[in-house]
């Protein structure tokens, strides 16, 4: 049975070199990145809504997006921040605002149809 110093020694012989990860903040940008592009093509593909111009000019529509769009931004953001172990769970919080914004556009939705 081998002890832990050996264990640690025999991995310490054998590790190679690794790159460090991009910051958080970049590593964020460029998957936001990736998601518009595939938005970007998705969107391509089957066109926007037909009423997208009437829809713009609704403020309750055009806050939800915005909302729905800062949430998805500072959850990626704050998962990149999370995925290093020295980092505070306190980032888990960062979209919660923009988040209970977006959930009160929804609400505000169903209340006022029909």
């Amino acid at each position: 049975m081998t002890k832990t110093p050996e264990l640690i020694d025999t991995l310490v012989e054998c590790a190679a070199p690794v790159r460090r990860l991009r910051p958080p903040l970049v590593r964020a940008s460029l998957w936001i990145i990736l998601a518009a592009l595939v938005l970007g093509l998705i969107a391509i593909a089957h066109g926007l809504r037909p009423d997208v111009a009437a829809r713009l000019q609704q403020p309750v529509f055009v806050l939800a997006m915005i909302a729905a769009l800062c949430t998805g931004i500072l959850a990626a953001i704050a998962s990149f921040q999370i995925s290093l172990p020295d980092r505070s769970r306190l980032w888990l919080l960062l979209p919660v605002p923009t988040l209970a914004v977006w959930v009160s556009t929804v609400g505000y939705g169903c209340l006022t149809i029909g």
